[in-house]
């Protein structure tokens, strides 16, 4: 009688539930762990990303490039490579945005410095991913450039710095994971 009255509870159902969530992504986790990894980092960035073209707001703050450099460093190119295409193009697509001549070149840059950064990963993460930052910078200036977007350049300046603070401060924790 007392379990079909806590059953009954809203709050209990919902606890129970997310109780069963997480322990079904422990097993999950520990029997696929890179796969439960990359899922986790495609659902966080992609929400992000989606919300952003949602709002078209110009400045990227999507831990993406963050996440790409991870998964090339713990699991290889192969899913730093799946992980920018479907994070990159979905999202923006679900939102209702398009996809420009921008954005097939920085997804091309993206997939160079996963690609690079799968060459050196016996460095720390937080130089790795600050050296690609610093590069990705430098190709976003000659983006814009190349698209008569100089003033685009200055959010790009603004995604760098955030991202510099994301490898600074989460890159030696997840790395751990």
């Amino acid at each position: 009688m007392k379990v079909r009255k806590i059953l009954a509870d809203k709050t209990a159902k919902f606890t129970i539930s997310m109780l069963l969530v997480l322990l079904l992504a422990f097993i999950f986790y520990k029997a696929f762990p890179s796969i439960t990894v990359f899922l986790i980092m495609a659902l966080i960035s992609g929400v992000i990303s989606y919300f952003i073209s949602l709002a078209r707001f110009p400045i990227d703050i999507s831990p993406t490039f963050l996440f790409m450099i991870i998964l090339a460093l713990k699991y290889g190119f192969g899913y730093s490579a799946a992980f920018i295409v479907i994070t990159s193009t979905l999202p923006a697509l679900i939102a209702g945005g398009e996809l420009g001549l921008s954005t097939f070149l920085f997804m091309g840059m993206f997939l160079i410095l996963g690609l690079a950064s799968t060459l050196i990963s016996g460095y720390s993460v937080v130089a790795i991913g600050i050296g690609a930052t610093v590069l990705n910078l430098i190709a976003a200036w000659f983006i814009n450039l190349s698209e008569d977007n100089p003033g685009g350049f200055i959010f790009s300046i603004i995604h760098a710095a955030i991202t510099v603070f994301y490898f600074v401060t989460l890159g030696p924790y997840l790395i751990a994971i």
